[in-house]
């Protein structure tokens, strides 16, 4: 049965899953215990430990695709805070992330509107970390790590890698090398 090409909300529809895909659903909880609605502080520290930025956003994740994906919406600032004040969007993006059973991994995209910026990377548990590697748009090499170390509070480690190594590169910087996420329920 076909769905009216009028119902321009049909693809959200069919999108849309009520939960993880049970065959799978220990490993999709990986990132499945993001899924809801989140206002998060974001705070940017430098190697030495120094704040370097704070940021708000807001950020919705739900599962997809029969369950065995998660899309998710970050906002940054939040939307509410834009209309309000006048405030430029700095990031406005999507990530798709897919679990692929075969490999236990994840593949996750990331598509920003605002710098128009597609990044793709590789999720995996790590023992009580989440693992992400993958290649900024210029082709660096990188790795974040996090671990929920309380309920809600997310310290996120980025380390530059050397090409084809699982090496740190001692001598590559980054703007920005941890990251605090505190995240709350909307």
């Amino acid at each position: 049965m076909g769905v009216p090409a009028s119902d321009e909300h049909a693809m959200i529809e069919f999108l849309d899953a009520s939960g993880p895909n049970e065959e799978h659903a220990e490993a999709l909880m990986l990132f499945g215990q993001f899924v809801g609605s989140w206002d998060v502080e974001v705070t940017y520290f430098d190697r030495e430990g120094n704040v370097t930025d704070e940021r708000l956003a807001e950020w919705h994740c739900g599962w997809v695709m029969q369950g065995q994906a998660i899309q998710d919406v970050w906002i940054s600032p939040p939307l509410e805070e834009q209309r309000r004040t006048g405030t430029p969007g700095l990031e406005y993006g999507m990530q798709f992330r897919m679990y692929q059973p075969q490999t236990d991994t994840w593949r996750v995209v990331w598509f920003d509107l605002v710098s128009a910026t597609i990044i793709e990377v590789v999720g995996r548990a790590v023992g009580e970390e989440i693992v992400l590697e993958g290649a900024d748009p210029d082709g660096t090499l990188y790795r974040r790590s996090c671990v929920t170390a309380s309920p809600r509070r997310i310290p996120s480690r980025r380390e530059p890698l050397r090409r084809n190594s699982r090496d740190r590169h001692p001598n590559c910087s980054f703007p920005s090398d941890v990251v605090e996420l505190a995240i709350y329920t909307t």
